[in-house]
């Protein structure tokens, strides 16, 4: 979705720093690092979604196929 997102925000012309993400931004490492002590999964997705859901306000609606 931030790919998507990147290439929209550059064919309407706005400036935006190149690897920027959500992640980068938003990445506590040391959280991050005892999620996968306590063998969650590592991966860029897994990480995002505990990101979105540790720093919500509320309740975030997320679908797990």
């Amino acid at each position: 979705m931030e790919e998507e997102w990147q290439k929209k925000i550059k064919a309407l012309g706005i400036k935006v720093s190149e690897g920027v993400s959500m992640k980068k931004i938003m990445e506590d490492p040391v959280t991050i690092k005892t999620w996968t002590m306590a063998q969650l999964p590592s991966d860029n997705l897994s990480i995002e979604n505990a990101i979105i859901i540790f720093t919500s306000r509320r309740w975030p609606l997320m679908i797990d196929p």
